[in-house]
């Protein structure tokens, strides 16, 4: 799995304003359509889509971060074999995992 995961990506703050919001959308790598919410101490609290993360920078809607971050989100590891992580994928109805 290790070969074919990103790990260059734009992971986001729990605590991001909306206007850090914009810029980090802004400077984040192309392609990139999740986005890792992560603590302070570095733990996945879950995950947000760009079109969230844009409707919400554009002040199309009033809401926080923390009301559009999908809790919980089924992650892949690294050390795990890629047809195992293809299959969660399939049962999950997912394109990319954290």
């Amino acid at each position: 799995m290790r070969e074919v995961m990103r790990t260059n990506i734009a992971v986001l703050s729990p605590n991001l304003s909306r206007k850090d919001l914009h810029s980090s959308l802004h400077s984040s790598r192309r392609g990139q359509w999740l986005y890792p919410v992560v603590g302070a101490d570095g733990v996945l609290l879950g995950v947000v889509k760009r079109k969230d993360l844009q409707r919400l920078s554009s002040g199309a809607e009033p809401r926080e971060l923390s009301d559009v971050v999908h809790r919980d989100p089924v992650t892949a590891y690294p050390d795990e074999p890629l047809r195992v992580v293809v299959n969660r994928m399939a049962d999950a109805g997912s394109r990319g995992f954290p």
